[in-house]
């Protein structure tokens, strides 16, 4: 038996325990913390997935680390779990590697140190990712050996030193876990996002790209090829599309996400800005500047008035058409025969459902994947999976890959005796459902109720898929403005919909996928509350897997309704998803326009 512990230290932090190639376990900080985007991992939490996984201390072959760039690990409980940066004796050719680059690696740290007496403290915006920082914490500087894979004209893969490449992005480390001393390995942040898409991903080759709001070279996404068990880094694509986004999300008030939901409601100016190359910071200064001042103070000002959905829209535009060009690009300069037939796409620009839309448009939907934890919240299992096949030589076999792809590895909901006490004592309805809560939920729905489902394992990455979510019927347009209203969201934000994959072409047009991460059109006017201000719905298609919400649907459909159901996440505004069933019942309770929750089978609701 050969177990992996994956740790991501960095904001969206999580702990998995991989076991022979398996997810045995999966906890995500921000869900335990209840603080959205919480980086760190706390020993507990190393505890609950180790328990999980019915793996001991001694049982762990290695640890694998990564975190968020140019952030340093913090330990919030040094004498439970710490590591340090040296060579282990694993690898002979990652220790030799790390031996002759160590004097060009940086460190870097961004929070200061306050046991060193600077008296000041973190600042509030990393406060937040990192709940656990406290003075006389330990940590460590994340290690940064920038480099870049040139691109060239023809892309020969007999050309490239594989091993070299791939011990490039790994350093070992000495760690201690609860007494014990465990060697492993540091992997690169956006080489564990390949690892993370590719091994969840139906294909035994595909191109993977990565992408997120980092710089250039490693620091902002490779270009890989996957085959089997391997990742070979191809390239750095240079695109900094990420920074900009986020860059102009911050100018305007917004974040990326909201930035994108934006965009729907406004037009895209003419304005050409290059996001291959250069870094971002002056992209989107000349991005800004062809907007003149007056307009982005006005866009700062008031970030849903015309000129911030102008700005919105047209950020949208140029990131799309530039991460499209780079990807396909890309494709055109592999030597013929060689071009890659899939795509595999991770990191938050894998977020973007647009230019997901387009590519898969180009590729073709049954070719491109994109994993439902693109966000960093997949990267502990992504440098889990990297150091088990790299490493230790392990296979992942397609049975395993689809069994790992599934998006609900987190915790089952917790405090579901208490919370279901509490609402009986309030005075809400509970009742026991034989078949599962189909019959109640079918009836809820159908009569127009607003209502929850928080059921069995908690979903992996940023979108709720029918486990931890706010659902309602789509075809009635005030559900879009009283489900808003729960979450104390901003009103133009988009919901989106469910539908069966049965039933998909008769609502919607585009490519399918399950976990919300491609646009669609919506081809009738009979599902308002998911209908973007473009017309566009991001929607999750239901496979047979979930029987539950696919029996609602397609029994509002056979009585003459619309087998269309709207789903969001079930949380509060800036909270992560709920896995306390006391925080579900509590927004149930203070919700005038909610009213139901079914939990775990049991069926909560109001006269």
């Amino acid at each position: 038996m050969a177990v992996v512990l994956g740790l991501h230290f960095g904001h969206d932090g999580a702990a998995c325990v991989l076991v022979d190639g398996r997810i045995a376990s999966y906890r995500l900080t921000e869900r335990v913390r209840k603080i959205k985007h919480a980086g760190g991992v706390p020993a507990s939490i190393i505890s609950a997935a180790l328990d999980e996984a019915g793996v001991r201390v001694d049982d762990i072959d290695l640890v694998s680390v990564t975190g968020t760039q140019r952030r340093e690990i913090i330990f919030p409980d040094p004498e439970e779990f710490s590591f340090a940066f040296e060579a282990n004796g694993v690898s002979p050719s990652v220790d030799a590697l790390f031996g002759s680059v160590g004097a060009n690696i940086t460190y870097q740290t961004l929070i200061r140190d306050t046991a060193a007496g600077d008296g000041q403290g973190p600042s509030r915006r990393v406060e937040a990712h990192w709940p656990d920082y406290f003075d006389g914490c330990a940590h460590v500087g994340y290690p940064v050996m920038h480099f870049r894979v040139p691109r060239r004209d023809t892309i020969v893969t007999a050309d490239r030193d594989i091993s070299r490449l791939q011990d490039m992005c790994m350093f070992p480390v000495a760690a201690r876990l609860f007494g014990r001393p465990i060697p492993g390995f540091f992997v690169d942040h956006h080489a564990a996002h390949a690892a993370s898409v590719f091994f969840k991903s139906p294909f035994g080759e595909a191109l993977i790209v990565t992408a997120d709001g980092g710089s250039l070279g490693n620091l902002g996404g490779f270009v890989m090829l996957g085959s089997g068990d391997r990742l070979l880094p191809v390239e750095t694509h240079e695109f900094v599309g990420g920074g900009f986004y986020e860059r102009v999300s911050a100018t305007v008030g917004l974040d990326p996400g909201k930035l994108m939901g934006l965009a729907g409601h406004g037009e895209a100016a003419p304005t050409r800005v290059n996001l291959r190359g250069r870094h971002a910071r002056p992209a989107v200064d000349e991005f800004l500047g062809s907007f003149g001042d007056r307009e982005v103070a006005a866009a700062r000002a008031d970030p849903t008035g015309p000129s911030g959905r102008t700005i919105a829209a047209t950020a949208q535009a140029s990131f799309e058409r530039e991460f499209v060009a780079t990807v396909l690009d890309t494709v055109r300069r592999f030597e013929p025969g060689a071009r890659p037939a899939n795509l595999c796409l991770s990191g938050g620009c894998a977020l973007n459902c647009p230019s997901n839309s387009v590519l898969a448009e180009a590729f073709g939907n049954d070719r491109i994947f994109v994993e439902s934890s693109c966000n960093d919240e997949g990267l502990a299992y992504g440098s889990a999976s990297w150091v088990f096949t790299h490493v230790l030589g392990g296979q992942i076999p397609p049975a395993l890959r689809a069994a790992n792809r599934s998006p609900f590895k987190s915790g089952e909901p917790a405090n579901v005796k208490a919370a279901t006490e509490a609402a009986h004592a309030a005075g809400l309805a509970v009742s026991e459902a034989a078949d599962g809560g189909r019959a109640a939920l079918t009836e809820h729905i159908a009569r127009g109720d607003i209502g929850a489902i928080m059921r069995g394992r908690s979903e992996i990455g940023p979108r709720a898929l029918g486990h931890r979510s706010i659902v309602a019927r789509a075809d009635i347009r005030q559900h879009h403005v009283d489900i808003n209203d729960i979450k104390s969201r901003e009103q133009w934000r988009p919901l989106a919909p469910m539908v069966p994959a049965e039933l998909f072409d008769r609502y919607f047009a585009g490519p399918r996928n399950p976990y919300m991460l491609m646009t669609c059109r919506t081809t009738t006017d009979r599902t308002p509350a998911v209908r973007h201000a473009d017309g566009s719905a991001r929607v999750q298609v239901l496979d047979d897997a979930d029987d539950l919400i696919r029996g609602v649907t397609l029994s509002m459909e056979s009585s003459g309704g619309v087998g269309v159901i709207v789903n969001t996440s079930l949380n509060g505004r800036n909270e992560p998803l709920y896995d306390d069933a006391e925080d579900a019942v509590g927004l149930l309770r203070r919700s005038p326009k909610m009213r139901f929750l079914l939990l775990q089978g049991t069926m909560i609701s109001k006269p």
